[in-house]
């Protein structure tokens, strides 16, 4: 991909596909050239804020269509995104920040309790919130004058796109230093392994968090290669399959492989029409014959797709879990 910075593939996008549906999130949709707008009317509002090139912006922010707006706006400005895990309590929210040394937090109306009690610790940070607050300081209300031409900061593929803190398995979080160049590289190698490319529109369902590596690999890389994402909240199996008909997905992401597994013993899963999924891609926990068994049953039409990785590398491997290994009943299923 020949781009510069991680907002250059959303700017493309909107130029080459104004009109196609970029984002659904429950009953709301923004098209590419309207998610541009946003983005850039959060990078004005944030930079009028103090926040420039180099500086840290933490969000506490669950899966909606801000999340994405909030992303895209930081790397237009030419700062640093720092995503933190919604269920941080306050003194790990003040920590992670205080780590990064955050210019600002931005957060939702949902996470308010805990970064006002985090905000004692963290000192200097400007705290911003995406929903409307009364007698606050709130994104919408800070954007809504600001113009929604593009937003030009500067762009350096060897400069920080984001931090993004992973747990491992010891001590606190880390958290792992990502340059443009690599997360440029992260949305090529992400699309060729999950089926992402070519020149047929895809409808991507990403039900994991995307605050976490493997939902934001597959959103950046969805948004880069011109797909229509549907988001997804919190687990509601109903949701899920009324989302997979209505929008005709063909690609999804779900971790670990237990979610698929409670989405498939819904009682009425079958009176859905799940046949356009080609691709169900899952990560995070191990395989087995019962579940591949299960996926296939279900999704007719679909291959599942599975990812090894960890944050500070960006790429991992993936694995076609076919249904040749399972007549075979490969050993492979339990990877």
């Amino acid at each position: 991909m020949q781009c510069r910075s991680m907002i250059e593939p959303l700017i493309q996008r909107a130029v080459r596909h104004p009109d196609r549906t970029a984002l659904v999130y429950q009953d709301q949709t923004l098209s590419y050239a309207e998610l541009l707008e946003q983005v850039n009317r959060f990078a004005r509002a944030l930079s009028r804020l103090g926040v420039g090139a180099a500086d840290r912006v933490g969000y506490v922010l669950e899966n909606r269509l801000e999340i994405v707006a909030v992303f895209y706006a930081i790397q237009a400005i030419g700062a640093v995104a720092v995503p933190i895990n919604i269920r941080s309590i306050a003194p790990e929210i003040a920590c992670l920040s205080r780590a990064v040394g955050a210019k600002a937090v931005v957060y939702s109306k949902l996470r308010r309790e805990q970064v006002a009690e985090a905000e004692k610790e963290m000192g200097r940070v400007e705290l911003i919130c995406v929903d409307p607050l009364p007698g606050g300081q709130d994104l919408p209300t800070l954007a809504e004058d600001e113009s929604s031409a593009e937003f030009s900061g500067p762009r350096a593929t060897t400069a920080l796109s984001r931090i993004q803190f992973t747990g491992g398995s010891t001590g606190t979080p880390k958290g792992a230093m990502r340059t443009h160049q690599a997360d440029l590289i992260n949305i090529d190698g992400t699309a060729q392994a999950c089926f992402l490319t070519g020149a047929e529109p895809k409808t991507v369902l990403i039900q994991c968090p995307l605050e976490h590596h493997g939902g934001h690999a597959w959103l950046t890389a969805s948004i880069a290669f011109g797909a229509t994402v549907v988001i997804c909240g919190a687990f509601d199996p109903q949701r899920v399959l009324q989302a997979i008909e209505r929008h005709r997905v063909t690609h999804a992401i779900m971790l670990p492989p237990t979610t698929y597994l409670r989405l498939m013993e819904y009682p009425d899963i079958d009176r859905y029409d799940l046949s356009s999924l080609r691709v169900l891609q899952t990560s995070a926990g191990a395989a087995s014959k019962h579940f591949v068994a299960q996926v296939y049953r279900h999704f007719p039409n679909c291959l599942i797709n599975y990812g090894w990785g960890q944050t500070e590398s960006g790429l991992g491997s993936t694995l076609v879990l076919s249904r040749g290994l399972l007549a075979k009943d490969d050993p492979k299923l339990g990877s």
